[in-house]
């Protein structure tokens, strides 16, 4: 029977980090802000960073076209559903009138919008 000896922070794994100006500060803050210590905080955010390396993102160029594809298909079903409404002058499912125009259900435009702000790096 083997009995583990139970870890205290006094023999747990140390590492000593450089932190640039200011990281100190927002650490802190951000300990705070979620009530844990600096400690804590900084382990919790290394600990999402891999949770979230292990999982397989899609490349941004994939959800932008995904998007687009979406976004005219449900333009498509617009279309579709506007042309079996019931026009009540014509008596019969039929387009009515005026009803879709295409320029009121553009959802996505042609050409990407630049990005506005920069990623901090």
């Amino acid at each position: 029977m083997t009995t583990e000896k139970k870890r205290t922070p006094q023999d747990a794994d140390k590492f000593i980090v450089r932190l640039p100006s200011g990281m100190r500060e927002h650490i802190a803050d951000a300990a705070a802000k979620s009530h844990r210590s600096m400690n804590a905080e900084v382990i919790a955010r290394l600990e999402r960073t891999f949770r979230w390396d292990e999982v397989d993102h899609p490349h941004p160029a994939e959800l932008t076209a995904e998007i687009q594809y979406s976004a005219a298909r449900l333009q498509d079903l617009i279309r579709e559903f506007a042309m079996q409404q019931v026009d009540p002058d014509r008596g019969a499912r039929a387009p009515v009138e005026g009803m879709v125009d295409d320029d009121d259900i553009e959802l996505w435009p042609t050409a990407m919008p630049e990005r506005t702000h920069k990623r901090k790096v």
